[in-house]
């Protein structure tokens, strides 16, 4: 197997202990990328955050401006329930909901309505049967 010396730690290592993208190998090991990532997740939290967010969001075709501009047309707050809270553990945002067949984006949801419609498997039949079952109830 081939080997590659580590610009960072200046030590000569097999070239699976560095990552592979774009046709070419870091010029860094796996190893030291992680104490950098570290680093930089120590020195500042939050542009990590930020980028996994938008990062995240492009994931449904959205910039950081989008979703702002779409929580502000629902108001602030859960496009179902009306809730101020995401209910979600690891973020203050809300999730975004899209269509799973057309990946359209419907709104923005809280924890709790987006895994009802998920739960529900986005089936308005059975969504109705719910609603039925708890007004009887």
């Amino acid at each position: 197997m081939a080997t590659k010396v580590c610009s960072r730690c200046e030590l000569e290592k097999e070239s699976d202990d560095f990552y592979f993208y774009a046709g070419r190998y870091f010029p860094y090991c796996k190893e030291c990328a992680g104490k950098a990532d570290k680093r930089r997740r120590a020195e500042d939290p939050l542009r990590t955050k930020r980028s996994d967010r938008a990062a995240h969001l492009r994931l449904y075709g959205l910039t950081l401006a989008d979703y702002d501009a779409l929580l502000e047309d629902q108001g602030g707050v859960c496009a179902i329930c009306g809730t101020e809270e995401s209910g979600h553990g690891r973020t203050e945002h809300f999730l975004v909901d899209h269509d799973h067949d057309t990946d359209e984006v419907r709104g923005l949801l809280c924890q709790g309505c987006n895994t009802g419609l998920g739960g529900f498997r986005e089936n308005i039949d059975s969504l109705k049967s719910a609603i039925d079952y708890l007004e009887r109830f």
